[in-house]
Protein backbone atom coordinates (compact mmCIF):
# COMPACT_ATOMS: atom_id res chain seq x y z
CA UNK A 1 0.00 0.00 0.00
CA UNK A 2 1.08 3.57 -0.90
CA UNK A 3 1.98 5.86 1.64
CA UNK A 4 -1.72 8.22 0.16
CA UNK A 5 -3.35 4.72 0.61
CA UNK A 6 -2.19 4.29 3.92
CA UNK A 7 -3.16 7.81 5.05
CA UNK A 8 -6.47 7.79 3.83
CA UNK A 9 -6.92 3.99 5.14
CA UNK A 10 -6.21 4.75 8.47
CA UNK A 11 -8.60 7.93 8.93
CA UNK A 12 -5.66 10.62 8.72
CA UNK A 13 -7.30 12.45 5.56
CA UNK A 14 -10.51 12.67 4.14
CA UNK A 15 -9.38 11.54 0.68
CA UNK A 16 -6.43 11.08 -1.96
CA UNK A 17 -6.53 14.82 -2.64
CA UNK A 18 -5.87 15.77 0.94
CA UNK A 19 -3.64 12.84 1.70
CA UNK A 20 -1.47 14.14 -1.35
CA UNK A 21 -1.35 17.60 0.04
CA UNK A 22 0.11 15.90 3.62
CA UNK A 23 2.76 13.93 1.32
CA UNK A 24 3.85 17.06 0.03
CA UNK A 25 3.69 19.18 2.65
CA UNK A 26 5.53 16.80 4.79
CA UNK A 27 8.29 16.25 2.02
CA UNK A 28 7.72 12.14 2.07
CA UNK A 29 8.95 11.35 -1.53
CA UNK A 30 12.16 8.92 -1.20
CA UNK A 31 11.78 8.32 2.49
CA UNK A 32 11.45 4.68 4.14
CA UNK A 33 7.79 3.61 4.83
CA UNK A 34 8.42 4.30 8.54
CA UNK A 35 9.44 7.28 8.22
CA UNK A 36 7.10 8.97 6.16
CA UNK A 37 4.24 6.88 8.50
CA UNK A 38 6.00 8.99 11.70
CA UNK A 39 5.83 12.19 10.23
CA UNK A 40 2.31 11.58 8.74
CA UNK A 41 1.19 10.99 12.67
CA UNK A 42 3.27 13.67 14.11
CA UNK A 43 1.36 15.96 11.65
CA UNK A 44 -1.76 15.05 12.65
CA UNK A 45 -0.54 15.66 16.87
CA UNK A 46 0.00 19.03 15.78
CA UNK A 47 -3.11 19.57 13.63
CA UNK A 48 -5.08 18.62 16.86
CA UNK A 49 -3.13 20.53 19.16
CA UNK A 50 -2.57 24.01 17.99
CA UNK A 51 -4.41 26.33 15.73
CA UNK A 52 -1.37 26.82 13.36
CA UNK A 53 -2.29 26.57 9.79
CA UNK A 54 -1.18 22.99 7.89
CA UNK A 55 2.29 25.11 6.24
CA UNK A 56 3.17 25.66 9.70
CA UNK A 57 2.48 22.13 10.93
CA UNK A 58 4.62 20.52 8.14
CA UNK A 59 7.55 23.03 9.80
CA UNK A 60 7.53 21.62 13.01
CA UNK A 61 7.47 18.19 11.85
CA UNK A 62 10.18 18.96 9.53
CA UNK A 63 12.45 20.79 11.66
CA UNK A 64 11.64 17.61 14.37
CA UNK A 65 9.74 19.03 16.99
CA UNK A 66 7.39 17.16 18.28
CA UNK A 67 3.76 18.02 19.27
CA UNK A 68 4.04 19.11 23.27
CA UNK A 69 2.06 16.87 25.30
CA UNK A 70 0.19 19.50 27.46
CA UNK A 71 -1.26 20.89 23.92
CA UNK A 72 -3.43 17.92 24.20
CA UNK A 73 -7.14 17.63 26.00
CA UNK A 74 -6.77 15.39 28.69
CA UNK A 75 -10.83 13.50 28.34
CA UNK A 76 -11.21 10.96 31.19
Amino acid sequence: MNIIDWIVSEKLAQNNFAAAHIANGLKLAGLPEDEQKRRVEEYRKWRRASKDAPSKCYQYVLDGKEAPEEMFEVVE
